[in-house]
């Protein structure tokens, strides 16, 4: 269990986490959580959860009882990762659709984007095209 005082005692856990882990060549920390609403944490008050994710400008959930941070890469900015991942999900939408055909209807799905394309019945090229939120 990894329980501190505040947010800022998280933010250090994962800092010193990262340190070590690249130094061993392990996964290092990037993005945290820490509870710290004593009445509505209740037995989770003061943890601080560490984690690693591909797009550290995005850490996590934030809610009034879970604090959220991140540390970013020097030289490296939330934007640089918001446009590599919008990079990533255009070159994804390029890829072929799984189609699923019925009787009246013709789906289009990639599942990897979350995309789902209403197809017309003789598709060409036209249809309806909505992406899932992310």
């Amino acid at each position: 269990k990894n329980v501190v005082a505040d947010a800022a005692a998280c933010c250090a856990s994962c800092e010193a986490h990262a340190t070590a882990a690249t130094a061993e060549g392990r996964t290092a920390c990037n993005a945290w959580v820490f509870c710290g609403d004593a009445k509505a944490c209740g037995s989770k008050l003061g943890h601080c959860w560490l984690k690693h994710t591909q797009d550290p400008s995005l850490p996590g959930h934030a809610s009034h009882m879970w604090t959220a941070g991140a540390i970013l890469p020097p030289g490296k900015t939330a934007l640089d990762f918001r446009i590599a991942a919008r990079e990533r999900r255009a070159a994804a939408q390029q890829r072929e659709l799984t189609v699923l055909e019925g009787a009246a209807l013709t789906v289009g799905l990639r599942n990897e984007t979350g995309t789902i394309e209403v197809l017309t019945p003789r598709w060409e090229g036209g249809g309806v095209s909505r992406t899932a939120p992310p």
